[in-house]
């Protein structure tokens, strides 16, 4: 885990956090020793029903976590548990274990994202393995999440116009038909995009345009301008002389074959507008 600002020495201690839940107190007794002899912390518990009132601390600062659940508990079901968990978007990983499971637990618990699915008694690597691979599914998650939070705060920066040239720049659109579609000179427009590639942190395009995939504007912008789009394709694959006849045209650039003497990406150009104003 990077801490921007702090050197190694500096940087805070992170504890994995490991939730115990079986019935059995010899087990759960043994299960947390060992866990806590390869440097885990440990939270014990008899019951679904305790570690619920306990709370918890997936969503908070202390680092990764997982869950190693007997999948037969004294007061629910282990498997229904993680379902219910899942219900309300607890995405912490399980680990489940047992002394009478079946396949069709071992099944449904995989399909429905367990890390693994243990049957006692199993050796202590194959816990701590199954542990580790649930902490490290856990970290990964919440790297996603903080790159995540990270560009939308870098996306949040933008100005009102500059989100305008980010979005048509990643759809294809060229500087030239940006400054048409919003109105503004050629050099504002390049102004904006290189103010768009500082804000968003990137040093190339293709970067540009994985973070606004993953933002969603792509998809966004493509939902307007694919007609214009379409067209332009179209229009750069054909040559002068060849007569234009797309294939199950959209009504868009039906007039491309039609004979109207309109400019090929008016129409598409005005429908972008039209949705622009809506959406304001």
């Amino acid at each position: 885990m990077k801490y921007e600002g702090l050197s190694v020495s500096d940087a805070p201690v992170v504890v994995p956090l490991v939730y115990v839940l079986d019935g059995d107190g010899a087990i759960r007794q043994a299960v947390r020793d060992l866990l806590r002899s390869v440097g885990y912390r440990v939270e014990a518990f008899d019951c679904a029903a305790a570690l619920l009132t306990k709370g918890l601390q997936q969503d908070n600062e202390d680092g990764p976590s997982c869950i190693v659940i007997e999948a037969r508990l004294e007061d629910r079901c282990g498997l229904a548990f993680h379902d219910e968990l899942l219900a309300s978007n607890a995405s912490i990983p399980f680990v489940f274990m047992t002394a009478c499971g079946t396949i069709a637990m071992s099944v449904r618990a995989m399909k429905a994202g367990a890390v693994d699915f243990l049957e006692k008694p199993f050796r202590d690597q194959q816990l701590l393995d199954a542990v580790a691979d649930a902490i490290a599914r856990d970290e990964a998650r919440r790297e996603t999440a903080r790159v995540s939070d990270a560009l939308r705060h870098a996306y949040g920066r933008l100005s009102p116009r500059e989100k305008e040239v980010m979005a048509l720049v990643v759809a294809g659109m060229p500087n030239a038909g940006v400054g048409e579609s919003l109105g503004i000179a050629l050099v504002t427009v390049k102004i904006h995009r290189r103010a768009v590639m500082t804000k968003m942190g990137c040093r190339t395009f293709a970067d540009l345009v994985l973070k606004a995939k993953t933002l969603g504007v792509v998809s966004l912008c493509r939902t307007h301008l694919g007609p214009y789009l379409d067209t332009l394709q179209i229009l750069k694959h054909t040559s002068r002389t060849d007569p234009i006849t797309p294939t199950k045209a959209p009504d868009d650039i039906d007039f491309l074959s039609s004979g109207q003497d309109r400019d090929p990406v008016d129409r598409p150009l005005q429908r972008f507008h039209d949705a622009r104003r809506q959406a304001v």
